[in-house]
């Protein structure tokens, strides 16, 4: 769903933002908001996966682009600091 929305918007390059509703009580997805820029979504990720994905994405091992070990599972507080748990 967000890369149908993204390409629908033209002129987008480099690191895009796309926020997201997932209601576990309708089905589907929806599509709040697209940035053209890193979003707080990619600091949360970077939280979870405890690794910095800027590195991975430039410096690919022999295979290429990998993330690797155990995912966290992360939120934000209200100030917007990471929280684990």
């Amino acid at each position: 769903m967000s890369v149908r929305a993204v390409g629908l918007v033209p002129g987008l390059r480099g690191y895009i933002g796309v926020d997201l509703i997932l209601d576990e009580h309708a089905p589907g997805v929806s599509v709040v908001e697209i940035n053209p820029r890193l979003t707080t979504s990619y600091v949360g990720l970077r939280a979870a996966l405890g690794q910095n994905l800027m590195a991975a994405l430039f410096q690919p091992g022999p295979s290429g682009f990998s993330i690797s070990g155990q995912v966290a599972r992360v939120g934000f507080t209200p100030s917007g600091k990471v929280s684990r748990g």
